[in-house]
């Protein structure tokens, strides 16, 4: 069906090859779902179709989220941020395609298209840079992954802008780029409104906490991972809590640092992170 398409679309007939993309990506054989609907979605954009190719996109996300074998429901943006990954690990045809396409969508000043294309556009350059080791193809930089990770954070989309965050902090911790960590934190801190966007803005500012941590910026690192301490339940709050003793204790502060590694030893019973904060408690 695949095979059928391409030659509708090469004699110029589009619409009929829509149509055989779209039986080729809802068809019963998953190796063709999602090359199908990137075809659809490349083939509804060259009609102008805006809405039919963000449809054509999202169809192709869905699909790329079920191949993924994980039992978690993953929001939109997490699924776009995967599609882009996907393309520039598996569907590699696509990837030059894919990556006008979706900034033409940035372009388009949709607010529901420009935050879409724009996680795709962060997941496609993010994995064509491991796939090619920052060499191969001079478009897919570092600076353009943070670039369409800050459009994301600009359109304020509720729904996109704390997984942006939490991948626009991951990016500044590997880098070092504090100016980064900043924009992430602020979008984290800002934009969390239930569970699930308070773990993505948690995993941001977990991230931004070392690398403040890391260069130097202590009060940037204490904002972030006290954060971090007061919002998450889980490893994220025993990991943080450790790291903010070590600041507060450089800082001088140690009834600050006590009670940060007090809580430490309140959640965990790990033998090595009880008997390395007991540690840092003796040399308060």
């Amino acid at each position: 069906m695949i095979n059928l398409g391409l030659r509708r679309a090469s004699s110029g007939n589009r619409e009929g090859a829509a149509e055989a993309f779209e039986r080729a990506a809802t068809s019963a054989n998953p190796r063709y779902n999602v090359r199908g609907a990137l075809h659809l979605w490349i083939v509804r954009s060259e009609l102008n179709d805006r809405r039919a190719a963000d449809e054509a996109y999202l169809l192709a996300a869905d699909l790329c989220a079920e191949d993924d074998g994980s039992d978690e429901e993953k929001s939109v943006a997490e699924k776009s941020l995967k599609l882009g990954t996907h393309i520039a690990a598996y569907q590699r045809e696509f990837v030059r395609p894919a990556r006008l396409l979706l900034r033409r969508s940035m372009d388009s000043g949709d607010s529901e298209s420009v935050p879409l294309a724009a996680m795709g556009l962060a997941g496609l350059e993010w994995q064509d840079l491991e796939e090619s080791h920052g060499v191969a193809d001079a478009s897919a930089s570092g600076a353009a992954i943070n670039r369409a990770l800050q459009r994301v954070i600009d359109t304020g989309h509720p729904d996109y802008v704390p997984v942006a965050a939490e991948w626009l902090a991951f990016s500044s911790e590997q880098s070092g780029n504090i100016d980064t960590a900043r924009i992430a934190l602020r979008a984290a801190m800002d934009s969390h409104k239930d569970s699930s966007s308070l773990k993505h803005a948690c995993a941001a500012a977990l991230d931004v906490g070392k690398v403040c941590k890391r260069k130097g910026h202590a009060a940037d690192a204490i904002t972030a991972l006290r954060f971090v301490v007061e919002n998450s339940q889980k490893g994220m709050a025993v990991i943080a809590a450790e790291q903010l003793g070590e600041v507060l204790a450089a800082q001088g502060d140690s009834e600050g640092a006590r009670e940060a590694y007090q809580l430490v030893l309140d959640r965990t019973t790990f033998p090595y992170v009880v008997d390395r904060v007991r540690s840092a408690l003796d040399r308060l």
